[in-house]
């Protein structure tokens, strides 16, 4: 089962009877728009850049209809005509056509809304029979070859000058993305692109503003949760939170969390996941990444030594949603240790041993275990196997040092 991620690439495919149907059948006429007038380009059309078509009332259909009546209408004089079909016409529609058909979303749901890299082979297609069209009435009209000479020298001047313009947007990334932004507000992937490029260049102040708009575009994206969150930690503001923040505070929500926005981001953002159902395996496809949450809200917590047990169940829940995930797996070690529970610890580090025997972190972190409980021996093996797999492990040449 994919959750959430799917029908944010793909937001009608997430949908029953009729809104998927007629979206997708409006995304077909608006493929070949493009096809036709590429004004509007955008570098990603998914989430909310293109409505959900709802209803048979919806405006937008009748472009649909149109595409539909003009195919209709194509084949049928095709059909009826008694003149043989040029080579050249069945060559470019077979370009526009056959490559276009297994991203139409109409055989099987694919990963995003319109992807202009799939208009390619198509756009070649278009353009063949274009070149064709106007060649037949450059050689039937004679009377009007100098207007059809300007026509043909305009088309190309525009889509010249219109590529032109396209090549600057391409500059690099935050061009790019400002010029997504220009067709769409309501993509909240383009707000957290552009706040990552910005979070790069070091303009958090900035960074944080895209990140706090991509959540107001969507506020079910755990991703625009977690870049609040992290953005919040980088900047320090530990002041309290927003009235936006407040409505969920919960029982894990105390007053003393309250003064912290990082905090109720993360929280915010925990919301958003389906919950583990005890006795149940977690069949639920979810974005490794963004599982960071766990760890990002778990450090928060374990800054308060009364709390480290509130953190290292989050981590046990992180790591029941994904079991080979291994930095769970650390930091849990970790908080056991605090806790006193070091055979606990041990047997986390044993677990991540389990999905992970080339990281020299875990057979260190053992060693460094088994060396406080004086099992001296043993704590020197991890320390060799830390070596065999990374020999310039500075932490662990040190400690062999010393040893």
């Amino acid at each position: 089962m994919w959750w959430l991620y799917f029908r944010f690439d793909n937001p009608a495919s997430a949908e029953s009877w009729p809104t998927r149907h007629l979206t997708h059948n409006y995304l077909i006429s608006l493929n070949a728009w493009l096809l036709l007038f590429p004004s509007d380009l955008c570098c990603d059309w998914t989430m909310g850049t293109v409505p959900l078509v709802t209803s048979f009332s919806d405006p937008r259909l009748f472009p649909a209809v149109l595409f539909y009546t003009v195919i209709c209408i194509f084949v049928w004089k095709i059909y009826k005509s008694e003149i043989r079909i040029s080579k050249r016409i069945i060559l470019g529609v077979s370009l526009c056509v056959f490559p276009f058909i297994p991203a139409s979303n109409l055989l099987y749901p694919v990963g995003f809304v319109i992807a202009e890299r799939v208009l390619y082979i198509p756009s070649m297609g278009f353009c063949f029979l274009v070149a064709h069209g106007w060649y037949i009435l450059y050689q039937r009209n004679r009377k009007h070859r100098f207007y059809l000479e300007v026509c043909i020298v305009i088309l190309l001047c525009l889509n010249i000058s219109k590529t032109i313009k396209r090549n600057f947007d391409w500059k690099n990334e935050e061009t790019l993305f400002r010029s997504g932004l220009r067709i769409t507000k309501a993509n909240a992937k383009l707000f957290n692109n552009l706040g990552h490029v910005m979070e790069s260049e070091g303009r958090n102040e900035d960074a944080l503003q895209l990140f706090l708009k991509a959540v107001e575009v969507q506020p079910d994206d755990l991703g625009s949760h977690l870049n609040v969150g992290r953005m919040y930690n980088i900047l320090g503001m530990t002041e309290k939170a927003e009235k936006h923040f407040g409505c969920y505070k919960e029982n894990a929500a105390t007053e003393s969390n309250l003064k912290n926005k990082s905090y109720l981001v993360y929280f915010q953002a925990k919301t958003l996941l389906p919950k583990v159902q005890p006795g149940k395996p977690y069949r639920v496809h979810i974005v490794p990444r963004h599982l960071d949450l766990f760890l990002n809200l778990g450090n928060l917590l374990s800054k308060n030594l009364s709390r480290l047990e509130e953190a290292q169940e989050l981590y046990k829940e992180a790591i029941s949603m994904k079991t080979d995930y291994i930095d769970a797996y650390m930091q849990r070690a970790s908080l056991l240790l605090k806790l006193n529970r070091s055979e606990e610890a041990h047997d986390m580090y044993k677990e991540a041993l389990k999905y992970d025997q080339m990281n020299p972190d875990i057979f260190y972190n053992m060693g460094v275990l088994l060396l406080e409980q004086g099992k001296s021996l043993q704590a020197l093996a991890r320390f060799d196997q830390a070596l065999q797999v990374d020999p310039e492990h500075e932490i662990c040449c040190v400690n062999l040092i010393n040893f």
